[in-house]
């Protein structure tokens, strides 16, 4: 009798654990996406593919400075996300954001993380082509889109997976 729910990479997560286990008594994706979707392979699949072999081999410094300046401009855009709160956001959020920011910072750009979430990539893409399994279930299925996140983005992909599910 469990709701299982998956928040951006979470959703992946949860689609995995469902394909691996079996339906729960319901899934929820929330502004995730699928390996197939085009926005997914450009910005995320096909640079940590490039980057993979070479990971043990860069600098930690460099290794960081690409991971959040380069990576996360493409996730945001090339937007400046200071300035998006300060324009749209207390000064308080500004200043819990930040800290926020910089408490995740190194375990976020952890070599080993970052290979952990090459490795899921590559086992989605596996297991994306299994979607079968969940399909006669997938009226248990809630998706939330997004039209703002580029990396959340599944292009109809998921609907295709899961016909059955209800998008909002």
């Amino acid at each position: 009798s469990v709701v299982l729910y998956g928040l951006s990479l979470g959703g992946f997560l949860a689609q995995s654990y469902i394909r691996k286990y079996g339906m729960t008594k319901a899934l929820i994706l929330s502004h995730t996406g699928s390996v197939k979707s085009p926005s997914i392979r450009k910005s995320v699949i096909q640079p940590l593919k490039y980057i993979t072999p070479f990971i043990k081999f860069i600098p930690t410094k460099v290794f960081k400075f690409i991971l959040i300046r380069v990576m996360l401009r493409a996730q945001l855009r090339n937007q400046n996300v200071m300035d998006l709160y300060a324009k749209y956001a207390p000064a308080y959020i500004t200043e819990r954001t930040v800290e926020y920011g910089k408490r995740f910072e190194n375990p976020l750009s952890d070599r080993y993380f970052i290979q952990s979430i090459t490795n899921l990539g590559l086992d989605m893409e596996k297991e994306e082509l299994s979607h079968e399994v969940i399909r006669n279930d997938s009226n248990r299925i809630l998706i939330f889109k997004t039209e703002n996140d580029p990396l959340a983005q599944d292009n109809g992909v998921l609907k295709k997976y899961y016909p059955n599910t209800t998008e909002h």
